[in-house]
């Protein structure tokens, strides 16, 4: 029988000097622009989770121990690289599922030399 994972729903934050403990890479099934929700309440900036510019991605887990499960979140539109369903991008993460950070690896990467690319990145500056 073959092993499912509960789906993943991970939080962004800001780097804050901190490096990435691994980083998950994921095919992006879905991207869209979120809502600003009634009379603009998502970006208020007295809103502990407001977030300029914010997207939803839904994605499925390329490959690794969580193969297969699908990762749900919002990132920042600005702080983040430019990306489009069908996408493979590297999320950054810390304390299981904080996300810290967002890499676009090339796209004529297999798995192997995708894992050395992203040995390779910092989270210290925008993609």
């Amino acid at each position: 029988m073959a092993q499912t994972h509960p789906d993943l729903s991970l939080k962004w934050e800001y780097p804050a000097g901190r490096t990435p403990e691994r980083f998950l890479t994921i095919q992006l099934d879905k991207v869209e622009k979120e809502g600003r929700g009634f009379l603009g309440i998502r970006r208020s900036p007295s809103m502990a989770d407001a977030m300029d510019d914010a997207r939803l991605w839904t994605g499925t887990v390329a490959d690794g121990d969580l193969g297969g499960s699908k990762v749900h979140i919002r990132v920042p539109g600005e702080d983040v690289p430019e990306a489009a369903k069908g996408d493979r991008v590297a999320l950054g993460l810390v304390e299981g599922t904080i996300c810290i950070c967002v890499r676009k690896p090339p796209p004529n990467l297999d798995t192997a030399q995708t894992r050395s690319w992203l040995a390779s990145q910092s989270c210290d500056q925008k993609p």
